[in-house]
């Protein structure tokens, strides 16, 4: 992961340090391969499962939205 990322995302606090984990897991792995849908940027079934777990919390979405926002802008601001 990137300093820029990582950086990022230390101020996340999910309330739960395994949601904040999955979190950084999760980016990492939509950064990485960032055209590829959820099922393919995942490494395997497990980690799909879990990525749509995450994303139907309602308690973390807020959230992980925000941080997917703040770290996006500069990265798709170079595709504009």
């Amino acid at each position: 992961m990137s300093d820029a990322i990582a950086s990022e995302l230390d101020g996340i606090n999910l309330g739960d340090e395994r949601l904040n984990k999955r979190s950084k897991h999760l980016l990492e792995a939509l950064a990485t391969n960032s055209e590829a849908s959820v099922n393919a940027a995942c490494n395997g079934w497990g980690d799909t499962v879990a990525a749509y777990r995450f994303f139907d919390n309602p308690t973390v979405m807020a959230d992980f939205a925000h941080a997917w926002q703040t770290f996006g802008q500069g990265r798709w601001q170079s595709c504009v």
